[in-house]
């Protein structure tokens, strides 16, 4: 089993794809995010994806520390 751990975006990036994630804005803040993409040209640098189907995304500079939603125990 995986483990909740907390990574600052100013050390370490999560890998680019669509897994479930805990972010932290500078102030503390809490939002769930599907996924996280690399800056791949375009007007956008990295994000974290928020919704499954729209548009909904934070830009990771403005992402504290992020963590790895890990799986429920059984599944």
């Amino acid at each position: 089993m995986s483990e909740f751990r907390w990574h600052k975006m100013s050390d370490e990036v999560p890998e680019d794809g669509m897994r479930d994630y805990l972010v932290m804005g500078p102030k503390g803040g809490l939002k769930i995010a599907r996924g996280y993409r690399e800056g791949h040209g375009g007007p956008f640098g990295a994000y974290f994806k928020l919704s499954k189907g729209g548009y909904d995304f934070i830009d990771a500079d403005e992402v504290y520390a992020w963590a790895e939603i890990p799986p429920l125990e059984g599944e």
